[in-house]
This record gives C-alpha cells, sequence and structure tokens, in this order.
C-alpha cells in the first residue's frame, strides 16, 4: 500500500519564497508596535511590499531583516519590549538583558534610514 504523500513537492511555499528572497536581496520587515504596521526597509518596490503585506500574519512573528545590534541580517528577530525600537536577533536580546542586569539600563539600537523615534 503507497501512503499519500503530506507534502506536495510541485506546490511551493509563498512564505518560504518570500523570506528567501528577503534574505538574497537583504532587506528588512520592521514593526512598529506604536502604530501596529510593518515598514520594509530596503526597496522601493511595489511587488515586495505587497508580497510582505500579503503574507503579513506570519510576517510579523518573524521580523526578518537587520539586527540592531549586530547588524547581520537574520532570519528571526524580535522587537525588543523596553519600547518599539530595536529589533534584535535572539543572541543580541540575550545580550541587552545581561546589558541591563548589570547597568540598569537598556542599550540603544542602531536606527536606520527611514526609521524614526517615538
Amino acid at each position: 500500500m503507497k501512503l499519500p504523500q503530506e507534502d506536495n513537492p510541485q506546490e511551493t511555499d509563498d512564505f518560504l519564497c518570500l523570506l528567501n528572497y528577503l534574505w538574497k536581496t537583504e532587506v528588512s520587515v520592521n514593526n512598529n508596535a506604536a502604530k501596529g504596521e510593518l515598514t520594509v526597509i530596503g526597496t522601493e518596490d511595489p511587488e515586495t511590499v505587497a508580497w510582505v503585506i500579503h503574507h503579513y500574519d506570519q510576517a510579523q512573528h518573524w521580523l526578518p531583516g537587520d539586527c540592531d545590534g549586530c547588524g547581520k541580517w537574520v532570519i528571526e528577530r524580535t522587537e525588543a519590549y523596553w519600547g518599539s525600537h530595536p529589533h534584535f536577533c535572539y543572541v543580541c536580546l540575550e545580550w541587552s538583558v545581561n546589558y541591563f542586569e548589570l547597568h540598569r539600563k537598556w542599550p540603544e539600537g542602531t536606527w536606520l534610514p527611514g526609521e524614526e523615534r517615538l
């Protein structure tokens, strides 16, 4: 008896294609908690922005893009909880928490063109 395949290899996952594209083009998807919106940094292409918006529900949990701590592009970042910024990879987030425990203040992230302080 042949079991049915769970995944159809002929069907591509559009969200995974988006993550791959963002990685290759080094585009950042940044969340703004105060406004409740995503900002796409690194492209002016309306098709890419529409692609990100189409996958808004998934993209807001991944926040792929440049880490404001180490500056490297990472597939998953978190929005630091001491404000609407910075966006850290989990390694830099852990470093930031340790920094706070030692110095009793949060480190500043790097502000990229197109971002603003709230």
